[in-house]
């Protein structure tokens, strides 16, 4: 059945004709149809994807299938464009949006044969921490319907959970794939920057924005990356740098790796649930004789004032395109053009959308650039420097994914400060572009997702030590 498949079992279940792409298809379907109207995980579906996985079978049949992932059913979320599909980015200043191309990542699925079966909910434009700010309706946590499944990628972790996709590819500005995939009890990977192309992601911080992965295990995560991987000239921040074979890599030892543990976080941990299950992880870890060392980084004071100076001014610049005349929905243009944007953008943007881009707009203003946006930058550059000095003492970093739990949908952050804070051991990675990945390590009512954080492009390492976990860790 496929509750109980993942992405790199059907992989190896197709090859050997045990199951069909058909019937994977299908299954996926049919959760989606018998429960995406309370999860709300999707906003768009593939209607071609059944005769999609019947061609797939074929190649099967004839022995000629294209990769390791043909005919498996993958989901997009809804911010990377897609030819065939709307692409929303969950705005209605978006609403009735078709691309004219694909994203690099999807035609790079596509020509390995997956089956993409439709576009997943998020935060408008990537915004937020618990997919509740977009058009597509808030997302239900499917482990708990009464608690948020994270965001901004919280359709993805949510179709992966509820076995309405096999894999996803979500978006990971500050955290945006790894919280989701912790408050789902499933995996989220945010490659290094520039490891994966970004051409043909709607941008909401360029120098943050990643394109990340979401799968059930660490295997399924390890596969889908081999194959959206590798560099693309149609993206200048695309890296050259050869990819590893990350299923190869995945069960080395760990005996000669030193791990990590930023005491700056271990000391902070105010949930008791998180700090007893870290505890535990670190004593299993002693056990099996992986060397454990602390560390300071002493940097983590300044991450999330630094990260959001610098994504709300970045989305404050990419954000100004959409003026009406050149991209989704239109209004007639009247003669005054500021009271026109002003009329036009109010209508279509949401709270979260415009309160960003006014702070946005406010730190890029000549009389507070120096104050806020060059500031930030130059702290970037130490958070950096802290990281690499760290990097020459250990080989990976662990925390926390999250400092809370998954929260009830009752309960409103009215607090934007903690909100915002929920990413507090997620934006460090993102701020300097370095890999990272989150795994669950609580049981299926609690989950629980531990960090893993990786020197740049050392994604085997973090993969390594998640598939371990994974493997041999039980709470």
């Amino acid at each position: 059945m496929i509750e109980n498949i993942t992405l790199y079992g059907a992989s190896k279940k197709l090859r050997s004709r045990e199951i069909s792409s058909q019937y994977l298809v299908r299954r996926c379907f049919s959760h989606i149809l018998g429960k995406n109207n309370v999860l709300k995980n999707f906003s768009v579906v593939n209607k071609n994807a059944i005769k999609e996985s019947i061609l797939s079978d074929k190649r099967y049949q004839q022995g000629r299938s294209l990769s390791l992932i043909d005919g498996i059913p993958i989901s997009i979320k809804d911010i990377i464009n897609t030819k065939h599909m709307k692409t929303t980015a969950a705005s209605n200043i978006l609403k009735d949006n078709i691309s004219s191309h694909n994203a690099t990542v999807v035609n790079k699925l596509r020509r390995n044969g997956a089956i993409i079966i439709g576009k997943t909910n998020l935060d408008e434009f990537a915004m937020g921490s618990a997919t509740n700010t977009g058009i597509w309706g808030e997302c239900n946590n499917y482990i708990n319907i009464s608690k948020t499944a994270g965001g901004s990628s919280g359709g993805a972790a949510n179709s992966i959970s509820s076995n309405m996709s096999l894999g996803s590819l979500g978006t990971d500005t500050g955290g945006s794939v790894r919280l989701p995939a912790s408050f789902c009890g499933v995996v989220g990977m945010r490659p290094t920057y520039g490891r994966v192309s970004r051409f043909g992601l709607i941008a909401f911080a360029s120098s943050l924005d990643q394109i990340g992965i979401v799968t059930k295990d660490v295997p399924s995560a390890a596969l889908l990356l081999q194959y959206i991987s590798g560099y693309d000239s149609k993206d200048a921040t695309s890296s050259s740098k050869k990819t590893d074979n990350y299923i190869l890599n995945i069960y080395k030892s760990l005996k000669e790796k030193k791990i990590g543990i930023p005491i700056e976080f271990f000391n902070n941990i105010d949930n008791i649930v998180i700090q007893k299950t870290l505890i535990k992880l670190i004593e299993f870890l002693k056990y099996n004789k992986i060397n454990i060392r602390y560390i300071s980084l002493a940097s983590s004071n300044s991450v999330i004032a630094t990260y959001y100076i610098l994504a709300i001014s970045e989305a404050s610049s990419n954000l100004s395109r959409f003026t009406g005349t050149l991209f989704g929905s239109k209004l007639k243009l009247t003669d005054n053009k500021i009271n026109f944007l002003s009329l036009y953008r109010g209508i279509h943007w949401g709270m979260e959308i415009k309160r960003r881009i006014l702070l946005g707009t406010y730190v890029l203003n000549s009389h507070y650039a120096d104050q806020y946006y060059f500031q930030a930058q130059k702290v970037r550059k130490l958070i950096h420097q802290d990281y690499i000095r760290n990097f020459e003492l250990v080989d990976l970093i662990i925390s926390p994914t999250s400092p809370i739990l998954p929260f009830d949908l009752s309960k409103k952050q009215t607090n934007l400060i903690n909100t915002y804070l929920i990413d507090i051991y997620n934006v460090g990675a993102s701020i300097v572009g370095l890999p990272a990945i989150s795994v669950n390590i609580g049981d299926k009512n609690t989950p629980i997702g531990i960090h893993i954080i990786g020197r740049f492009f050392d994604e085997s390492s973090i993969i390594n030590l998640a598939s371990i976990l994974e493997s041999n860790y039980t709470t």
